[in-house]
């Protein structure tokens, strides 16, 4: 089993990394600091923190890379979800190669396990942590939730667009004995969501041809689809977002979303909604 310590960071791929610190900085409140650039992945990269959420921008500066082969597929999309781990880094690739799957290692200390494997869900899996965080500074998550206009309880979850549920549950599960928190189908769409250590993960199966994650999963395939963060007081998180001159979309019941054009593809939404027995009601 993979023993996770926290969630990492969801990794963001752009074309523009100012642009995108700027978004996430101004527009969203965020607090943001750069990473060197990485020669080897030939990318720029910077962090950039919302909440609880490390939400790492990487911006490919060589094509033919597997960062800028990413962009030139898909665009501007959201990319992955990292992990760091406990326990030894070898340990954790000889499992994963023992169940069968292909693990990429671009570098020691952290790898992935291809996407083909794993039903869509690309993970990093790391050894690695964050860094001067700001995570750690005191009243940092009331400041979020009681003083910034967006408050932002927690991440409510990161959603993968999936063609086989039972597939990708059993894929999590098999990696991290991850509790199924729930399951239903409802809107069109089939939900399930797992609960590792300290986050959620969403995983959705598109029900009919005229939902939004439908058409996503016709044009790009399974992945990664959205980051979908809980706030205390949606019409008050509304405003703040409309005051920042970004546009807001209905994605389904509940939740906003702001326009991917304007998020750099990324696909953010908002909702008062807890997610079913979220471990972090009885915290709150």
């Amino acid at each position: 089993m993979i023993r996770v310590a926290t969630l990492f960071h969801v990794t963001h791929m752009v074309v523009d990394i100012e642009a995108a610190t700027a978004f996430y900085r101004d527009r969203l409140g965020a607090t943001t600091y750069s990473l060197r650039y990485a020669e080897w992945e030939g990318r720029d990269a910077c962090f950039n923190f919302l909440a609880e959420l490390c939400l790492e921008t990487v911006c490919p500066r060589v094509a033919e890379l597997p960062a800028g082969r990413f962009v030139r597929r898909y665009g501007q999309d959201l990319h992955s979800l990292a992990w760091t781990i406990e326990g030894d880094f070898h340990e954790a690739v000889a499992f994963c190669q023992g169940k069968g799957y292909q693990v990429v290692v671009p570098l020691e200390g952290y790898f992935f396990v291809h996407p083909r494997d794993a039903f869509g869900i690309m993970l990093e899996i790391s050894t690695a942590a964050v860094r001067r965080d700001p995570r750690v500074t005191p009243g940092w998550y009331e400041r979020w939730r009681h003083e910034h206009p967006l408050g932002l309880l927690w991440t409510n979850a990161t959603t993968f667009i999936v063609r086989d549920l039972d597939g990708a549950i059993s894929f999590l599960q098999g990696l991290t004995e991850a509790p199924l928190l729930g399951r239903a189908a409802a809107e069109g769409r089939e939900r399930a969501f797992l609960w590792v250590t300290d986050h959620a993960i969403e995983l959705v199966r598109p029900l009919r041809d005229d939902v939004p994650e439908a058409r996503y999963l016709q044009e790009k395939g399974p992945k990664i689809y959205s980051i979908t963060f809980r706030v205390r007081d949606l019409e008050r998180a509304a405003r703040y977002l409309t005051g920042q001159g970004l546009h807001l979309l209905e994605h389904h019941r509940g939740h906003l979303l702001i326009d991917p054009a304007q998020s750099l593809g990324a696909r953010l939404l908002f909702t008062e909604e807890a997610i079913p027995d979220d471990p972090r009601l009885s915290r709150s």
